[in-house]
């Protein structure tokens, strides 16, 4: 289940940006966000690229844009690390998201015991990105009002 906490600011980033450098840690990626980032909480399966054989079921992810995601796991993931990703879209027309990304940033929570990921997504659909996108602004738009 999705539920929308509440929006963050739209950020571009300027022409020519490295996509891998947006997000080195989570305090100093906000300037620099190519496309709108909806707050959220929801189910995330991803699994490392170059070992299907484990899949992670039950991570949460906390935000998402057409560029990424941020999940929340309880075993830490190595800078670097590239993972296929997978996003259940809801609404009448229920749609899943697979990509390809690449962990970015790491920041460990000491008091839960996980551990929040920035993954970038660095293959994805055209179409995929598009229904992400259009997930994303009207999640912003819907819990703006």
């Amino acid at each position: 289940m999705w539920r929308t906490r509440k929006t963050n600011k739209t950020q571009s980033g300027g022409a020519g940006m490295d996509p891998a450098r947006i997000s080195t840690s989570e305090g100093d990626s906000a300037e620099r966000r190519l496309f709108p980032r909806l707050q959220c909480v929801f189910p995330v399966s991803f699994r490392k690229l170059l070992n299907p054989g484990d899949l992670f079921s039950g991570s949460l992810g906390k935000d998402v844009s057409a560029s990424g995601v941020r999940v929340t796991t309880t075993a830490a993931l190595s800078m670097g690390t590239r993972l296929v990703v997978e996003i259940a879209l809801p609404g009448k027309n229920p749609h899943k998201v697979r990509a390809v990304s690449e962990v970015v940033w790491i920041k460990p929570k000491p008091t839960t015991g996980t551990y929040d990921h920035g993954l970038h997504f660095v293959e994805l659909g055209s179409d995929d990105q598009n229904s992400l996108a259009g997930w994303v602004e009207r999640g912003i738009v819907s819990s703006a009002a």
